[in-house]
């Protein structure tokens, strides 16, 4: 797995600097040396277009996964899976057709993982998304609740007759974690349709996500401690961290991605994540696959840890995420205090920016105790189990020394 890059994800605004409006032009004169970087991380970043067949089958399986119709046979979807077979454990950085006037990029990982514990971790009715997905996700919550339920029933626990599928889709609502450079995160609600599928004894399993609308203003916040831990400080505060842009109000516009699980063997998994995404300022888009492609592949180097972590099974996290839904109130209010506590001691360190973007102390600039006192407990119990997961996977954060 050292393939994956362990670069960090140039700002989803990045390019912003090249459509400030007459009068703030001199507000962009510092942002020089951040253009040249994101310019300098385009040319550096090997992408590898998809390729032409490929394409065509990818056009199918979005089209099933919007509105399945009629039997499904291997036919077009032949090239796709053979792509994904062949690419799994290739580490290339890939780049598809620009599809809805956003950009977009897709890699692949081969996990140590049978497809069945694989869907069954990361396609659960007992365990948030946010559990499995702290790099990228600060909160989720599913709306429809029924439709929830019956699409996980019908496409999660069950094999599928020869080509045949099960089919299912729902809303959700999910808010990020901060761009590590740009300090921006969103939140949105999305449609999210799930599939499962056996191609002439192909076993295959989707997840289609799209943005309902566009999402939210971003707020700023910033990563606490190692980047690698994932841990973060939500501000209340609009705009970006970048210097001389802090007044800018980013959204996405577009984001939709298409997850592609096919069993390899009987222990191993490919997963493929093909993610377009426009976003910037005022619908001008900014967003470049560059920008993407990294985003990615931490949420891939994630999923190969938990893959081949021993304890990391369904009753595992089933069984924290009861024990924190299930915490008393003033038992998830004490924890919180501990994130909050040591949110304040590397405020107080002063530690410098972790680019050359960010040369300021951001988490000082940020930090507000009231915004923090303010955290809702559905926000707070989210927090704990992210933190519940690090325990589990012996890599506490915040709530090292605790019992």
């Amino acid at each position: 797995m050292r393939y994956l890059l362990r670069m960090l994800p140039i700002s989803l605004i990045s390019l912003i600097g090249l459509t400030m409006p007459a009068g703030r032009l001199g507000a962009a004169e510092p942002y020089a040396d951040a253009l040249e970087e994101a310019q300098q991380a385009d040319a550096n970043l090997a992408l590898v277009a998809v390729p032409p067949q490929v394409e065509r089958a990818l056009d199918q399986a979005i089209a099933f996964m919007q509105a399945p119709t009629g039997a499904v046979t291997l036919g077009t979807w032949r090239p796709l899976l053979a792509f994904i077979r062949q690419e799994a454990a290739s580490g290339r950085a890939w780049q598809p057709k620009d599809r809805w006037d956003a950009d977009g990029a897709a890699t692949l990982v081969s996990l140590p993982s049978p497809l069945s514990k694989h869907v069954a971790l990361y396609y659960s009715l007992t365990i948030p998304d946010y559990a499995i997905f702290p790099s990228s996700m600060r909160f989720s919550s599913v709306l429809d609740t029924a439709a929830f339920t019956r699409a996980t029933l019908a496409c999660v626990p069950h094999a599928i007759p020869l080509n045949q599928y099960a089919y299912g889709r729902f809303r959700c609502i999910e808010e990020t974690t901060p761009n590590p450079q740009s300090g921006t995160a969103y939140h949105y609600t999305n449609v999210r349709a799930i599939a499962r599928l056996n191609l002439a004894g192909r076993e295959i399993f989707m997840s289609f996500s799209d943005m309902l609308g566009r999402s939210s203003y971003a707020v700023r916040g910033v990563p606490v401690g190692p980047l690698d831990d994932h841990v973060y400080y939500y501000s209340e505060k609009p705009g970006t961290n970048l210097r001389g842009l802090s007044w800018v109000q980013p959204a996405m516009y577009v984001s939709r991605s298409l997850i592609i699980n096919v069993a390899l063997d009987e222990r191993h998994t490919a997963s493929c994540a093909f993610s377009w995404v426009n976003a910037g300022w005022r619908g001008i888009n900014v967003t470049r696959t560059s920008h993407i492609i990294p985003i990615l592949q931490t949420i891939q180097q994630k999923m190969f840890d938990l893959a081949r972590a021993p304890n990391a099974s369904v009753a595992q996290f089933s069984t924290l995420t009861d024990n924190v839904m299930g915490l008393p109130t003033a038992q998830v209010n004490a924890r919180y205090q501990t994130y909050c506590d040591y949110v304040t001691t590397y405020r107080d360190k002063g530690k410098k920016g972790l680019t050359s973007i960010l040369t300021r102390n951001i988490l000082g600039e940020l930090y507000d105790a009231k915004t923090m006192a303010r955290l809702d407990g559905s926000h707070r119990r989210a927090l704990i189990l992210q933190e519940e997961v690090r325990r589990l996977l012996g890599q506490p954060t915040w709530s090292a020394g605790q019992p």
